[in-house]
């Protein structure tokens, strides 16, 4: 898919485009082209007012309910709402039902995270059940 991003302000303080605004064109999921004006044949030409764009986020602090309250919420699910919301990596709490604290449970989850969109960082309990 070719999606065409038209003047959108560049946040990226490691970026040699940081604060321009630029179009960005994107084929296949990989920055082809990045320049103040862009005529490329797209898919998806997206034009939005006062747009930035910026690396993925980091959520230190999220809730997945898995494993024990999977009818909340999976591993899955969470990681697809996360993506959703431009976020590429998240921390997740051990308070699920059994508490994560042991090797075998972050491992569980570490498996699980495999097949998603986005890097899954496990936390666990500090203490026995939390």
């Amino acid at each position: 898919m070719k999606i065409l991003l038209k003047q959108v302000a560049i946040a990226d303080n490691n970026s040699s485009y940081n604060g321009t605004i630029q179009d960005i064109f994107i084929e296949n999921g990989k920055i082809i082209a990045i320049e103040p004006t862009l005529h490329q044949d797209a898919d998806q030409v997206i034009v939005l007012p006062n747009c930035s764009v910026s690396q993925g986020w980091i959520d230190p602090f999220v809730h997945f309910c898995d494993p024990g309250l999977e009818h909340r919420e999976t591993i899955h699910s969470g990681a697809a709402a996360a993506a959703a919301g431009g976020f590429t990596r998240v921390a997740t709490l051990p308070n699920t039902i059994p508490c994560i604290q042991n090797k075998t449970q972050v491992d569980y989850l570490i498996q699980a995270s495999h097949s998603t969109k986005i890097s899954i960082h496990p936390l666990g309990a500090v203490s026995k059940n939390l």
